[in-house]
């Protein structure tokens, strides 16, 4: 198995800020898992993304992720600076 990415905390944070979470999601769908890319649905895509998030301590919101490209290009991940 190919090694993985950082998908939380730091590393991850570091190499998405200022990106958008449809972007993402672009990424998650079509490279995880790295055994067998692409195979994961729109919701097990933004379920795993929510994991991500909780795992790097970004507050949860209100509402559940929604699964739609359009709506996710609306929100940026940000590095918060201690």
């Amino acid at each position: 198995m190919p090694p993985s990415p950082a998908i939380a905390r730091e590393g991850f944070l570091r190499k998405w800020n200022g990106r958008s979470v449809a972007e993402l999601s672009e990424y998650v769908r079509t490279k995880m898992p790295p055994d067998t890319p692409g195979r994961l649905s729109e919701q097990e895509t933004v379920d795993s993304i929510a994991h991500i998030f909780a795992t790097s301590n970004i507050p949860a919101g209100d509402t559940e992720l929604p699964t739609d490209l359009k709506t996710l290009e609306g929100f940026v991940i940000e590095l918060q600076r201690k």
